[in-house]
């Protein structure tokens, strides 16, 4: 007897929220995801104003300017009367040979834009096991001739980490003069993926794949926990339908439920 339950997948970030659970959950041979990327979460437990992110100077976080979710991280100069940098950093493993590419949105606002030679950048720094910094890679993402009143996206493939190194520093930098310019920075968004050597975080997916919402799937085929359960990358278990809908169900063969998965290539 075969019983089918369907389900229409509607919403893409559904399932992609669900594949970034389900990464932070077995750790290990994974990417080096960094937490919180897109600042919804604060402040943190010891007080901080993002979660999992450190700072120094003048960082916060606010609904003003924002390019996905409910919130976006800002940064202003720190107004200490000279010089100075206010920054929002997170370090993550990293070891050596490791490429990366990094995506995130900025902008600022008419109300309160970047001034003068005020600026806001992005650094990468590699570090060894005793914090000792290896190489430092850095990019302006955004000064006083950038549009206003609009988020929009600066990435960059970053060089291959150096010998010796374990983790690599992720750190935004809004970097203020001794004219003290006024204005604040907002960043969202953000990835950080490896591209060499290439994630592979699914061994229980199989060569199955899906062309859905501008994106290729992975379709799972294996007997696993918890449960067990077995999935099944038939066309009648996931699909997508000449609407351009994904269709996903659990079949039941005899007395074996044959479960659905995918997820982002």
């Amino acid at each position: 007897m075969n019983r089918t339950l369907d389900f229409r997948t509607v919403l893409q970030s559904a399932a992609v929220t669900a594949s970034a659970v389900a990464a932070a959950a077995f750790g290990g041979d994974l990417d080096c995801i960094p937490d919180n990327p897109s600042f919804e979460i604060g402040p943190g437990e010891g007080g901080e104003p993002i979660a999992a992110w450190s700072d120094d100077g003048a960082v916060g976080r606010s609904t003003g300017l924002r390019s996905h979710g409910s919130w976006a991280a800002w940064l202003a100069g720190p107004s200490t009367g000279g010089p100075g940098i206010s920054r929002l950093l997170e370090t993550v493993e990293c070891f050596p040979g490791w490429r990366h590419r990094f995506s995130v949105d900025v902008g600022h606002r008419g109300a309160d834009p970047v001034v003068g030679a005020a600026r806001l950048a992005f650094v990468a720094s590699w570090l060894d096991s005793s914090g000792t910094v290896l190489e430092v890679s850095s990019m302006i993402l955004l000064n006083q001739e950038s549009p206003k009143d609009e988020m929009f996206t600066v990435e960059e493939l970053l060089p291959a980490a150096p010998s010796g190194t374990t983790r690599v520093r992720l750190e935004f930098v809004f970097i203020q003069t001794k004219a003290q310019e006024s204005g604040r920075a907002y960043v969202d968004a953000f990835e950080f993926a490896r591209v060499n050597p290439g994630v592979n975080q699914w061994g229980d997916f199989g060569g199955t794949t899906l062309e859905f919402s501008d994106r290729i799937w992975r379709v799972k085929s294996a007997y696993t926990g918890p449960g067990p359960n077995a999935f099944s990358p038939s066309a009648s278990n996931a699909t997508v339908r000449p609407d351009g809908s994904l269709r996903l169900a659990i079949t039941r063969v005899g007395d074996q439920w044959r479960c659905s998965e995918v997820t982002v290539v």
